[in-house]
């Protein structure tokens, strides 16, 4: 069970609905360096290594505005 997990692999669409972010939240983040590498499936695919994407969630606070924490309601000018 352990091994079929560490081969289990998540298109981007499932790493944006897992982790509540936008592509563009991605690709910035991992070219900060703070975000897990894909792995290339093809010349036009990659996908993202759910054992390496759990990792990376478990060593990672959540905060206020930060994964998993959308705004809800409208914006208020601080009044």
């Amino acid at each position: 069970m352990a091994e079929a997990k560490a081969q289990e692999l998540l298109r981007r669409e499932e790493v944006e609905r897992r982790f509540g972010v936008s592509r563009s939240w991605i690709y910035c983040e991992m070219r900060a360096g703070r975000f897990p590498e894909p792995v290339r499936i093809s010349k036009r695919a990659v996908r993202w290594k759910v054992v390496d994407l759990d990792e990376w969630a478990a060593g990672r606070p959540v905060a206020h505005g930060e994964i998993g924490h959308r705004r809800t309601g409208p914006r208020t000018s601080g009044v």
